[in-house]
C-alpha cells in the first residue's frame, strides 16, 4: 500500500475539520449520496473486473 504524502493527509485534516463544523442538514446530506453514489460505483466495477 502506498503512503500518503503530508500534504495529502494535512488536506484530509482540513476536510474533516470542516465537516465536523457544518451545521447545514442538506449539505451534509448531499454529502453521505455522493460519498454512497461513488461506492456504488466503485461495487459496480469491482463486479465487472470479477466477472471477466
Amino acid at each position: 500500500m502506498e503512503k500518503n504524502s503530508p500534504r495529502l493527509d494535512a488536506l484530509k485534516l482540513e476536510l474533516i475539520e470542516w465537516l465536523t463544523k457544518i451545521e447545514d442538514k442538506e449539505t451534509i446530506e448531499n454529502l453521505k449520496i455522493e460519498e454512497e453514489a461513488k461506492s456504488e460505483n466503485n461495487d459496480w466495477w469491482v463486479e465487472l473486473s470479477a466477472s471477466e
